[in-house]
């Protein structure tokens, strides 16, 4: 007889079964109250196009005065 039917064969034990959770009530939707009344939504404004701002030149590197060339 080969290990894996044996291993087939052995029944399995039952575990009980895991406790039902208790349940939730589902969470009430929203209802618009007297005093607060549902608003309208607002149109949204085209995004308006922002001016680039250009990038300051670059700076000359300052280089040590050993470095600079005679």
């Amino acid at each position: 007889m080969d290990e894996q039917t044996r291993l087939v064969n052995i029944p399995r034990e039952r575990h009980p079964p895991p406790e039902p959770r208790p349940r939730q009530p589902p969470p009430e939707p929203r209802r618009a109250t007297a005093n607060h009344p549902p608003q309208p939504r607002e149109r949204q404004k085209p995004p308006q196009p922002r001016e680039r701002q250009t990038p300051p030149p670059p700076k000359p590197k300052k280089t040590h005065p050993s470095n600079e060339l005679p």
